[in-house]
């Protein structure tokens, strides 16, 4: 999965045609521990699991598309056993998935919201291992995309899943972005009328424009567990008040919309970047901020590639 997006400080108060889109259901049972057919291995010291969980994976044909323009999101279930090996200060140090075979789950209730989580209905459906969704981009910037679900068994007994920062819990959670992007070689002049409106507030905050785009844009990279993969990345950035000479440049993308607070370098178009490889796949994402001559600022832009892992 491919993730690309901008963060504003403050996104436009535009209205997402998405909207929340609910899989209705009943009341959720109680967590219950879920049976399996053969003993899983003693938990070591320092590990969490394994556990048996679901985790959503997204992937979109495009995360970057014109708006008022559609895109289709693929939602994957995927029942999976989770080991969590920590740190002595409780972090995750690696984390490692593999496919939970002749899972019991029965069925499923989801749904998909922009901006924020949304809140599950009361309906619960058949357990599919994935779905679809269409989105319709109706702003300029970027806005995340979530989906939440939840799962049970056939006697009503909860399954967890896997959460965005992959700890396990009643529900299963994760989220991508999708932008609006705008030509910026086009004159906000030529644009159509309804891009002008949505482009007015962002062009008074945020003078700087840009994008950042990994390895021109694949879904993905990979390689054998410990070692390492070369990430080439483009910077690209236009002011239409002065020269662009500086960026600053993090390696996740902050969700609150905040500035970057990392130091300030020399605005380059090209650069390139390492990663080692984890087992199964691992997101790699990078976001920049633009500055120019005068001191005006741009978004904070983002992509980013997911890499796999083989023994």
């Amino acid at each position: 999965m491919s993730r690309r997006y901008i963060v504003l400080p403050l996104l436009l108060s535009i209205v997402a045609i998405l909207g929340t889109a609910c899989n209705p259901g009943g009341p959720i049972p109680t967590l219950t521990p879920v049976a399996t057919a053969t003993p899983l291995p003693p938990t070591l010291p320092g590990t969490t699991g394994p556990t048996k969980a679901v985790v959503i994976r997204l992937s979109s044909a495009s995360n970057q598309v014109a708006p008022n323009d559609t895109v289709q999101l693929t939602i994957a279930f995927e029942p999976v056993i989770q080991t969590i090996q920590r740190r002595a200060d409780g972090s995750p140090a690696t984390i490692s998935q593999m496919r939970w075979e002749n899972s019991n789950i029965a069925q499923l209730r989801y749904c998909v919201a922009v901006r924020t989580p949304c809140e599950l209905a009361d309906t619960w459906q058949p357990f599919v291992p994935a779905a679809q969704a269409t989105v319709t981009v109706d702003w300029v910037g970027t806005e995340p995309l979530w989906v939440v679900a939840e799962f049970r068994d056939a006697n009503g007994s909860s399954i967890p899943g896997v959460r965005e920062d992959s700890s396990v819990g009643t529900q299963a959670r994760a989220f991508t972005s999708l932008t609006g992007m705008i030509n910026s070689q086009t004159p906000d002049a030529l644009q159509p009328p309804a891009i002008q409106t949505l482009l007015a507030p962002t062009r008074q905050a945020f003078p700087v424009t840009g994008s950042v785009k990994i390895a021109n844009s694949p879904c993905c990279a990979g390689g054998k567990v410990g070692s390492t993969v070369s990430l080439a990345v483009t910077f690209d950035a236009h002011s239409s008040q002065a020269d662009v000479t500086d960026m600053r440049v993090a390696f996740a993308c902050p969700r609150d919309g905040a500035s970057l607070t990392t130091p300030w370098e020399s605005f380059v178009q090209f650069k390139t970047y390492t990663a080692t490889v984890a087992i199964n796949f691992v997101g790699w994402d990078i976001a920049v901020q633009y500055r120019d001559a005068q001191g005006n600022l741009s978004p904070v832009y983002c992509d980013d590639i997911s890499i796999e892992g083989s023994p």
